[in-house]
């Protein structure tokens, strides 16, 4: 056998063996105990990623549950350019644009105690829990939860921060599980055209961010968390952000 056809079969046979060992590390089983995680200084119950309508949902009724969440990004921007329709987004609202709406729930979640950061996520490891997250500026905390509402650019999904470590369709869609807003990562859920190929209407965004909501919070408290934590994470981090 020509000894170029060997070096190029063992390359290829080497690189399907590392594809399958990492499909295999960030698909293994994780191991969740919320009283180890507070062994880390940097942890907060929810990471929000992508402040479009459907981010931004997630973090106001995150909040109104009494859960402290911080958002990061201002990908709406790039879902505004995907073609999201601007005139009469909100039905019943004269001010109704995608940027009014947006506007208008990011000052709601602020009041009810939201941390929005206006850095981009860099990173993300999916690898262990609490999952660690990557600001542009090199700022590093961990996540007990974790909102991916990075929308769509041009009508290509933003996920080329996950895209190797949680399930997605043909298309790069975020696949969800049965009919909820978590994704194939326990602790990982989904909302907005990320995952919606068909529905890229603003109040629909809007309303999933509500249901991924629901979903944070359910398995928050399926985990043990109570106000006695989120105090002690409020010392430890969102006291000194």
């Amino acid at each position: 056998m020509n000894n170029y056809i060997k070096v190029f079969l063992i390359v290829l046979t080497g690189s399907v063996v590392l594809s399958c060992l990492g499909t295999l590390f960030y698909k293994r089983e994780l191991h969740y105990d919320i009283n180890e995680s507070l062994k880390h200084d940097n942890v907060l119950p929810v990471l929000i990623v992508g402040s479009g309508v459907a981010g931004l949902s997630a973090s106001l009724y995150i909040a109104r549950f009494g859960i402290k969440s911080v958002i990061c990004d201002d990908i709406w921007r790039n879902e505004l350019s995907s073609g999201i329709e601007e005139d009469l987004i909100w039905p019943g609202l004269e001010d109704g644009t995608y940027q009014n709406r947006c506007d208008s729930i990011k000052n709601q979640s602020e009041q009810f105690g939201a941390l929005l950061i206006d850095q981009r996520v860099s990173k993300i490891d999916l690898s262990e829990w609490p999952f660690t997250c990557t600001l542009d500026n090199g700022m590093e905390f961990k996540c007990l939860a974790l909102v991916l509402a990075t929308g769509c650019t041009q009508g290509v999904p933003n996920n080329n921060l996950f895209a190797k470590q949680i399930d997605l369709d043909a298309d790069g869609y975020i696949q969800l599980v049965d009919r909820s807003h978590k994704t194939s990562k326990k602790g990982v859920f989904a909302a907005g055209s990320i995952h919606d190929k068909i529905h890229k209407v603003a109040i629909v965004a809007a309303s999933d961010g509500a249901r991924a909501a629901i979903d944070v919070k359910s398995f928050l408290f399926d985990l043990g968390f109570n106000t006695d934590i989120q105090e002690r994470m409020n010392k430890r981090f969102f006291n000194n952000i």
